[in-house]
């Protein structure tokens, strides 16, 4: 459901400055989008006020996309999707952010991670971060990182197109199974119990079922 407009530049100001606490869909108004774009609020986790980016749990949108897709967005907010890049572009070149990451597995566990000073600049959408003091930190190796499609190969890896070999755009660096460069929450969305189309390094040897990415202005 599409809840009300405010004109405000972002869901903590609706959270803090209106007291909305309805998580749902808003039309933010960030000063690149005068006429307003529309976001998925998360106004439950940790004092509310997040914009969702990248949400994941049944399967039902296919993640292998475009580069022009992944800068765009595609799925529906109430359902799975990715925000856009260009967005995320825009919406930390100003303030400051943290990037929460909200794992579940197919037994019921969770994981969060977390980071200070989120950041996606230039061309190739370099995700950049600064660490986190609260819960477990995004790894550092994400720092840097370029943005790599199927059809957009800005990996490290020299001989592979790493995004094609994991089905989903991501910021990754090699294609190395048992290295941190095959982190991907955009992987094939798959429900085998020996599947890895989802994955996080740290988190091995569980079956993703279930992932949120989600920034907060500081």
């Amino acid at each position: 459901m599409k809840l009300r407009r405010f004109h405000v530049g972002d869901c903590r100001f609706l959270h803090d400055d209106f007291d909305i606490t309805t998580s749902g869909v808003y039309t933010i108004y960030p000063s690149k989008y005068p006429g307003g774009v529309e976001v998925y609020c998360d106004m439950d986790t940790q004092y509310g006020g997040w914009i969702v980016f990248q949400k994941r749990f049944d399967g039902s949108v296919n993640f292998t996309r475009y580069w022009s897709e992944y800068q765009d967005g595609f799925g529906e907010m109430t359902g799975e999707f990715w925000l856009g890049n260009e967005i995320l572009l825009h919406l930390t070149a100003e303030n400051r952010w943290s990037l929460r990451v909200d794992l579940k597995d197919d037994q019921g566990e969770y994981h969060t991670l977390q980071a200070m000073d989120f950041g996606i600049s230039g061309n190739k959408y370099t995700l950049t971060h600064g660490g986190s003091f609260q819960f477990d930190p995004v790894p550092p190796y994400l720092n840097m990182r370029n943005f790599s499609t199927y059809d957009m190969d800005n990996d490290e890896d020299t001989n592979v197109n790493c995004a094609a070999e994991l089905n989903g755009g991501w910021w990754l660096g090699t294609c190395n199974g048992n290295s941190d460069a095959s982190n991907g929450l955009n992987g094939e969305y798959q429900q085998g119990p020996d599947d890895q189309g989802i994955m996080w390094v740290g988190w091995e040897g569980h079956r993703i079922v279930k992932c949120e990415m989600k920034l907060r202005r500081f």
